[in-house]
């Protein structure tokens, strides 16, 4: 029967004999859409959409396509980093929501499987050209291209900074390698439809600034695309930065320890088949303590405010070029560097680092 007939008969019933009255059924929780699950090395990230109602998640995995699911973990966030896992075993996830009086049918299945981290191939390393202190990750297209022929998908992109921190993902949703596409150097290619890379856990202490280069050519406009994106899911340990809106603006944004958000949006930055570099240069401070970010284009300023020192935490949901959000669009465009440092370079060390970027891709400075 729909609502209004089951109503009307429990207002007759109630009337007739005299009956308190009977208050309708909550609303089912509506179960959360299928979770984002990146495998590590024994580990997979997992983070999922929020529910309206729900007090709380449940995660429950089962290790084949047929055996029963068994709850790993219960809380009120949504992410949830699953460790008790096996190289190489194959790993399906769902996730339900709850709250004080029911839980939710399951979520969508998420598959991933962990694999081991791989050495760094011989002879990456960090170029004499830049500042070494403080690196966190050096993703360098042409690196990429010492494995990958030309054309082919990318779903390892080896990290040179001497940190293991290789991006990975899925075969059928990789970017494509590129050679001599810029400057004479090679780029990822990514299609704005589901190509994204993601870094393994980790990237855990801001308190001494963060410097980020990035070396992006747009090919075109994905609303909200992320170009960088760290945390444990939506509102949590963000550090992101990507495109402000369907506009052409850039977005820097860092979230605090309790979910709130400071963030800034800047003039306009990003042109189709526009190749250049942007500079995100944070400064130091304590944990949850507000800052002044500075993005920049080609080394001029094109915005700047105040947002919040990161919690200190192991972030392990770490993408590029994808987003939490569900509303956002894939990143379209190619990505030939990225260099993040857990400390503000000074003026002199961002200048080295954009003379040595500007050259090797042929970018035009102002």
């Amino acid at each position: 029967m729909s609502a209004a007939e089951q109503s009307a008969v429990r207002a007759y019933l109630t009337e007739k004999y005299e009956l308190g009255s009977i208050p309708s059924p909550p609303p089912a929780l509506a179960s959360p859409a299928a979770p984002s699950a990146t495998a590590g090395d024994a580990q997979v990230a997992l983070s999922w959409n929020a529910v309206a109602g729900a007090t709380g998640y449940k995660v429950y995995r089962r290790g084949t396509s047929t055996g029963a699911y068994v709850r790993i973990h219960d809380g009120a966030g949504t992410a949830h980093t699953d460790t008790g896992v096996t190289n190489g075993i194959t790993y399906r996830y769902v996730v339900t929501a709850y709250n004080t009086s029911q839980e939710s049918a399951y979520s969508a299945e998420a598959l991933a499987t962990p694999v081991a981290a791989q050495p760094p191939a011989p002879g990456l390393a960090p170029p004499a050209a830049l500042p070494t202190g403080g690196l966190l990750l050096l993703l360098d297209a042409g690196n990429a291209a010492l494995e990958t022929i030309d054309g082919d998908e990318v779903t390892t992109w080896r990290d040179a900074s001497g940190q293991g921190r290789d991006a990975v993902t899925a075969s059928g949703r990789a970017p494509t390698l590129v050679t001599g596409a810029l400057g004479g150097d090679a780029v990822l290619r990514f299609d704005g439809i589901d190509d994204y890379l993601g870094l393994p856990a980790g990237f855990s202490d801001f308190t001494n600034g963060l410097t980020l280069f990035v070396v992006a050519r747009p090919a075109g406009v994905q609303a909200g695309a992320k170009l960088v994106l760290l945390g444990n899911g939506a509102g949590q340990a963000n550090v992101a930065l990507g495109r402000n809106g369907g506009g052409a603006g850039l977005q820097y944004f860092t979230t605090s320890g309790g979910g709130d958000y400071g963030w800034f949006g800047t003039g306009a930055a990003l042109a189709n088949n526009d190749a250049a570099l942007y500079t995100v240069v944070q400064g130091g401070g304590t944990a949850n303590a507000t800052v002044t970010a500075t993005v920049s284009k080609n080394g001029v300023a094109v915005g700047s405010g105040s947002v919040y020192v990161p919690p200190v935490a192991t972030r392990a949901t770490n993408y590029l070029g994808r987003s939490y959000w569900a509303g956002d669009g894939y990143f379209q465009g190619d990505l030939a560097e990225i260099i993040l440092y857990n400390r503000a370079l000074s003026a002199a060390e961002q200048s080295a680092v954009r003379a040595y970027l500007t050259e090797k891709y042929g970018l035009d400075l102002p």
